[in-house]
């Protein structure tokens, strides 16, 4: 079954690649653990969640010395709960730290209560957790996680844009620094600066799958892969599910309830974004009534990407649609 104590470890995991954006949530969290004892940073998959915990646990420890426990449950084994809160326990007991908690959405239902009687044992600590959803925590304070910015409008491919038009947005450059790495001669040009910005907004400024689709630049030009994308959006990402967040994902929805995982699948006919009105009229059929359509939105709404204004619309990433179409 495997030993939960793997999954702990004393450090921050190490940074492998560049960390771009994410300033405003990295400075309120920072802010909000020096007085609040739960905080979450919640989103999708493949948002980023743990790369943003990464740097805010390691500025914690660079300004203010901060003792971090790091616990990866995404891999702990099944049944595991049990025997990691235990050591936790030992662990933390007495001890002033930082415990980061990744991945809670593999906890299930199980997060909530956990998180919740590990604070009131171990006082002198403080909790960092990822999820793509609420625990229901008293006290705990969430701060949404959002893609990297991305054009407004999808730019015209196959025009010439000049590339400061498009090279100061968080995704353009995550792609551009990525696709280096995949590939030491690419540049981003004004040849194909707008195919660069089109498969950005494509892939909704989700880190995980501009990570995958720059990934193979040295196989696709920028308007081969928006190409690709646009006619097989399954093929394309299939091949690197995991770093795209479809694994993740599809995680957490094996993970779900049996009514938010019909409503996984029945949000992927949404091409675009919905409100709760849409879903209770469109989802809310069958074994899924509205009212549950309803109930399950709320429990999923943390892993949809959201558009402001009233009534708040939601969207799915389409790396997260075209495997909820495929469940």
């Amino acid at each position: 079954m495997g030993d939960p104590g793997t999954n702990v470890r004393q450090a921050v995991p190490a940074e492998l690649s560049s960390f771009i954006g994410r300033e405003r949530e990295l400075t309120r969290a920072t802010a909000l653990l020096a007085t609040e004892r739960l905080v979450m940073l919640t989103g999708p998959a493949g948002i980023g969640k743990t790369r943003l915990a990464g740097r805010i646990a390691s500025a914690l420890v660079r300004n203010r010395g901060c003792d971090i426990v790091w616990v990866d449950l995404a891999g702990l084994p099944r049944g595991g709960g049990g025997p990691l809160e235990a050591e936790l326990l030992r662990r933390l007991g007495g001890r002033a730290a930082l415990l980061v908690l990744d991945g809670c959405e593999s906890l299930g239902g199980r997060a909530g209560p956990f998180a919740a009687r590990l604070l009131a044992r171990c006082p002198g600590v403080r909790i960092l957790a990822t999820s793509q959803r609420r625990l229901g925590t008293e006290g705990e304070k969430r701060i949404p996680v959002p893609p990297l910015s991305v054009p407004a409008a999808a730019p015209d491919p196959a025009r010439r844009h000049p590339v400061p038009e498009v090279a100061g947005y968080e995704s353009v450059r995550l792609y551009e620094e990525r696709a280096r790495g995949a590939d030491p001669s690419f540049v981003l040009t004004d040849r194909n600066a707008g195919a660069v910005a089109a498969l950005c907004r494509a892939l909704d400024g989700i880190p995980g799958a501009l990570e995958l689709a720059a990934g193979r630049a040295h196989r696709y030009a920028p308007a081969e892969a928006l190409r690709r994308l646009t006619a097989d959006p399954l093929g394309f990402l299939e091949g690197g599910a995991g770093r795209a967040g479809g694994a993740d994902a599809l995680r957490s929805h094996r993970l779900s309830t049996p009514e938010e995982r019909l409503l996984w699948e029945r949000l992927s006919v949404f091409a675009g974004s919905f409100d709760r009105a849409a879903v209770a009229e469109v989802c809310g059929f069958g074994a899924l009534g509205p009212g549950a359509a309803g109930e399950a939105l709320r429990s999923l709404a943390p892993a949809l990407l959201t558009e402001g204004g009233a009534p708040v619309r939601y969207r799915l990433p389409l790396s997260v649609r075209v495997h909820a179409a495929r469940s």
